[in-house]
């Protein structure tokens, strides 16, 4: 242990620069809430320049938590997640808005699954296994986990899976006031039904869409979700069948010149 916390040692920071950030972590700056406690919004001085944060705080009723290392949880007495945020909204506010187009929401999806595919393979990931309690947002969280207790590099995958059915039928993992609250098992079904069309956004269908783009989306979407880790695809995986999702769409855009 004493290894790995010299090893990550460098991206602690102290908490009184969080809480300046953070306005004391005012409910005012607060942008989202996860399975472990709210997220701020804050201005953070880091090396001479003042950069935008996301700051994921640990709610104190869960002991522990699956996205913050034991080594963390050890030597500090407050746990928070700084991350550089250079969003001004969400994409969950834009999952339903007609303005983000199917090439955007490819694009966005490549890119995340990019930064996941880094952290997987550069950072080490895929070859380490957290032991810890079922801790997560409804309707993301790999459920294998509650029957192992382990999370993998393949709980991320299973999460991104979730993300994309968000971005292609444009609501969210879970939707308490609705009859399908979880979409987990409406997509599997319309998957395995090949009705999938039944769930996509329907602005969506009213406009030029290439079906193997579509298809190998929903493929690959489907796989991250396996109940067997091992059938789930890896990162690298991934990015290469979006990107050629994405590839078979670029065709079908409409580009407008002014001469």
């Amino acid at each position: 242990m004493a290894s790995t916390i010299t090893e990550f040692s460098h991206l602690q920071m102290p908490l009184e620069d969080i809480l300046e950030a953070t306005n004391h972590f005012d409910d005012k700056n607060v942008i989202g809430h996860g399975g472990l406690g709210k997220v701020y919004k804050g201005k953070l001085l880091r090396f001479g320049k003042l950069v935008n944060i996301a700051a994921r705080r640990l709610d104190t009723k869960h002991k522990r938590g699956i996205e913050f290392w034991t080594e963390i949880s050890a030597i500090s007495n407050e746990k928070v997640i700084i991350n550089k945020h250079e969003a001004k909204r969400s994409l969950v506010m834009y999952l339903s808005n007609p303005t983000l187009s199917w090439v955007q929401r490819l694009k966005i999806c490549v890119g995340v699954a990019r930064a996941l595919s880094y952290i997987h393979y550069e950072n080490g990931r895929s070859y380490s296994v957290l032991f810890s309690e079922a801790i997560g947002t409804t309707g993301y969280m790999d459920l294998t986990i509650q029957k192992t207790g382990g999370v993998t590099y393949k709980s991320d995958i299973y999460s991104f899976g979730v993300v994309l059915w968000e971005v292609l039928c444009g609501r969210k993992a879970f939707m308490p006031n609705c009859f399908n609250r979880l979409l987990v098992p409406l997509a599997k079904f319309h998957f395995e039904a090949s009705t999938v069309n039944a769930i996509m956004l329907t602005w969506l269908l009213q406009n030029r869409l290439s079906l193997d783009s579509v298809q190998i989306f929903t493929s690959v979407a489907y796989s991250c979700l396996k109940d067997e880790r091992v059938l789930r695809p890896d990162m690298n995986n991934i990015v290469y069948e979006l990107e050629k999702a994405l590839e078979f769409q670029l065709p079908y855009e409409i580009y407008i010149v002014r001469y």
